[in-house]
């Protein structure tokens, strides 16, 4: 059902052909798999904190090299690898703010020059979408506490942060899917 309602299309279209990939929250590892299927030139890491979402991950790894899938935390991952493409897709959402603020600052110190987050969350507007989203996230993650942010508020976070960013609208079904391309200098 994850591939009908995300635009995992349209993201793919804003991720370099060729490097190393590290997607943050990657769950069951629809993105990341999608990475690496689509170019051979792209070596992908795709990380969870949930054991369970991890082993499922591994099992569609099949004889792909340029894939892994590991349990680890934002941080431990982001200190224990060089990567020049960090993807974080529906994460930030579940994480409180102060959270958010200190992932991105780490994303940001990890990253080289020229370095590339591709963020994608959910935006607030129109009120009816940001409403379906969020009786969708909170029937998935029982009882989980949710953090959205307005585009507008995400985009002064991210520079706050200091990247360079630009803005994607990309709704589809009844969500109000917003990409945030994310550039280190």
């Amino acid at each position: 059902a994850r591939t009908l309602i995300c635009p995992f299309n349209q993201l793919l279209d804003h991720a370099p052909c060729r490097g190393t990939f590290l997607e943050l929250g990657c769950g069951t590892g629809i993105y990341s798999n999608l990475l690496a299927i689509q170019s051979p030139d792209r070596t992908v890491w795709g990380v969870d904190l949930k054991p369970d979402r991890i082993a499922a991950a591994r099992k569609t790894l099949g004889q792909r090299t340029n894939i892994f899938f590991e349990i680890a935390d934002a941080a431990q991952a982001i200190a224990t690898r060089r990567v020049e493409v960090i993807a974080a897709i529906d994460l930030f959402h579940h994480l409180q703010a102060e959270v958010q603020t200190s992932v991105l600052q780490a994303i940001y110190s990890g990253l080289g020059s020229g370095g590339l987050l591709i963020l994608k969350d959910i935006d607030c507007t129109p009120r009816w979408r940001y409403c379906a989203n969020y009786i969708h996230d909170s029937v998935m993650e029982w009882g989980a506490p949710l953090h959205f942010r307005g585009r507008d508020e995400f985009r002064r976070l991210l520079e706050n942060v200091g990247f360079h960013v630009e803005v994607v609208l990309m709704p589809k079904a009844y969500l109000s899917h917003v990409l945030f391309l994310c550039r280190k200098d």
